[in-house]
């Protein structure tokens, strides 16, 4: 069977990206071949199939012509004719910078490499990104993350935690170092932090002067910051009273002992802050986990994680009792 022919009814679609490469707008697809396989090739803006579908996973063309693709597990790169100019041998790889480099991956360990396939910056890198408009791209090693320029030499030392893909379009970046936020220039230095007061973030610069809000108050801060936080915990704290009430009271049990008349009881109840719950079943103290509210012999009782009663005594919350 001739390789040309697709099962075109059971095409599948990811993606559609053009790319004008030497005239041609190419979009890359999938489909699934006769071996009933996914895979990927290129079509122009008129759906001609230019590069058969025959890869494993495919990128769009870079500006130097050149798109990664995959087959068998290895990464290479084709030309916009479909011929392989670099041929699969990386184990990963990403597409072509507009410096002329991509990254690539070998032993464990990631490089660069050039339009020829000549690597440029041996693998060295834990992890990398493409290089950005600005000519660095992002690389971690030991551990931590900075800058290199096209030439493999850093020109921010790893150093942060965590990093920005790029630098914005400002020329900051923000990064993480010792559990603290900033923001850093494309030269390294720090033109802001992020200082942590009762919970509250407070944009300063590196000599601590406020960036935003402007003038504080300490104090004002922390009154307002604890104020919000005592007002939200008391509407949980409510928020899950009213659940284990609504919970508690959709079976009323009316039981000839008078000791248990006007409880209420709900036939499963699932229950995580047991000193709460033991609280307003009257327990003083909790040694068993309460997963259920039951009656057993015409009184409300608890059940263990084991299902089993406990005591057989009277234990529910009785109505209009609050905590």
């Amino acid at each position: 069977m001739k390789k040309s022919l697709f099962l075109l009814l059971a095409t599948t679609s990811l993606s559609f990206n053009a790319y004008a490469i030497n005239g041609k707008d190419l979009t890359y697809f999938r489909l699934k071949n006769v071996k009933l396989e996914e895979k990927w090739g290129y079509m122009d803006n008129q759906a001609n199939v230019i590069i058969e579908p025959q890869f494993d996973s495919v990128r769009g063309f870079a500006d130097n012509g050149l798109a990664m693709i995959e087959q068998n597990g290895k990464y290479g790169f084709i030309n916009s004719n479909g011929k392989v100019v670099i041929p699969p041998q990386f184990d990963d790889a990403g597409n072509f910078a507009n410096n002329g480099l991509a990254y690539i991956k070998q032993n464990g360990k990631y490089g660069y490499i050039n339009s020829s396939g000549k690597v440029v910056i041996p693998p060295q890198f834990d992890d990398v990104l493409s290089f950005s408009d600005n000519g660095l791209a992002r690389v971690k090693q030991n551990g931590k993350y900075g800058y290199i320029n096209n030439k493999g030499a850093f020109v921010i030392q790893p150093q942060f935690d965590e990093l920005d893909y790029s630098f914005a379009y400002n020329g900051l970046a923000q990064v993480k170092q010792n559990g603290k936020l900033g923001y850093i220039n494309e030269q390294g230095n720090y033109v802001a932090k992020i200082k942590t007061i009762c919970d509250v973030e407070i944009l300063v610069k590196p000599t601590g002067e406020a960036i935003y809000p402007k003038n504080y108050v300490v104090a004002d801060i922390c009154a307002e910051a604890n104020y919000y936080r005592d007002k939200k915990a008391q509407a949980e704290q409510q928020k899950q009273q009213a659940e284990l009430q609504k919970k508690l009271q959709q079976t009323q049990v009316q039981q000839d002992n008078p000791d248990c008349s006007g409880f209420y009881v709900g036939k499963v109840v699932s229950v995580k802050n047991q000193s709460t719950v033991g609280s307003l079943l009257g327990m003083s103290t909790i040694s068993l986990k309460i997963v259920g509210l039951d009656k057993k012999e015409g009184l409300v009782s608890v059940k263990d994680e084991n299902g089993n009663v406990q005591n057989g005594s009277c234990y529910g919350l009785k109505q209009g009792i609050s905590q």
